[in-house]
């Protein structure tokens, strides 16, 4: 890692149960094993701040594993939060949403669920880090599977939770978050939400998208991109990738970064 750098890492787990299509009916040894090979991915790649979509502290599906707390112990995270967007603690117990691994000190979380559906209901993750490169400020999305225009939606509440959050804070400068996660969507589909969010980030701080050209879904054989680590142009991007190790049913997709202006 270069000094003054950071590395970040973005992951849909996919509940645990690694490459295969459905967690239903996965035995809780079968679920161990892949978080296991995912918290060795990590202990190997050592990034500073991950992004977790999928990621379960409570459900039925799993024996009722806490996925986040046992990558934070088994990875050597000194914090962790979750922005819990599914919660249905009715007979069938299903609690998840998305994570965050850091190594440095969290100052401010928030999470935003994109509806209220007590099942399926997708959403995003904020939180503001100290790091060495000062307080940055990270959102960590899952967007809809199934409609482009839900997506589009989901986008638009992504960027008015920014734009609240600069008048909450009163800076004077824009506020750009790296933007991170499971989109659903692909770069190269103009009417969908990828595209328009990173044109809609763009608006005022020009965003790049990484990793360039890499394939991250499904881990088999990709055949499209859906994964995506946004990042203002305040930052230099030293290194991109779609990690090709086999954990869940997306490649982790990976940048390291320094700041322009040291």
């Amino acid at each position: 890692m270069l000094p003054s750098g950071l590395r970040i890492l973005s992951l849909n787990v996919a509940h645990g149960r690694g490459p295969i299509l459905h967690q239903g009916l996965k035995k809780q040894k079968t679920i161990l094993k892949w978080m296991g090979k995912i918290a060795e991915l990590l202990k190997d790649l050592q990034p500073d701040i991950v992004a977790l979509q999928e990621i379960d502290e409570d459900s039925q599906w799993n024996g009722h594993l806490d996925l986040l707390e046992f990558l934070r112990e088994k990875s050597g995270f000194k914090y962790a939060v979750y922005g819990m967007h599914n919660r249905h603690n009715g007979k069938f117990k299903l609690n998840y949403g998305n994570g965050f691994l850091t190594q440095h000190p969290i100052l401010r979380e928030e999470t935003v669920a994109f509806d209220t559906k007590r099942i399926g209901s997708k959403g995003f993750l904020y939180c503001r880090c100290v790091t060495p490169l000062g307080a940055l400020d990270f959102i960590n999305l899952h967007l809809d599977f199934k409609s482009r225009q839900n997506r589009l939606i989901q986008c638009h509440e992504v960027k008015k939770f920014v734009l609240n959050k600069e008048i909450e804070y009163g800076v004077e400068t824009q506020l750009n978050p790296i933007v991170m996660g499971d989109f659903n969507a692909q770069l190269k589909k103009r009417d969908d939400a990828a595209r328009f969010l990173l044109e809609e980030m763009s608006a005022h701080s020009h965003y790049r998208s990484y990793p360039v050209k890499a394939l991250t879904f499904p881990t088999y054989l990709p055949r499209k991109s859906i994964d995506y680590i946004f990042i203002p142009d305040q930052f230099l991007v030293m290194h991109s990738e779609a990690i090709r190790r086999k954990v869940s049913d997306h490649r982790a997709v990976m940048v390291e970064l320094l700041s322009r202006n040291p």
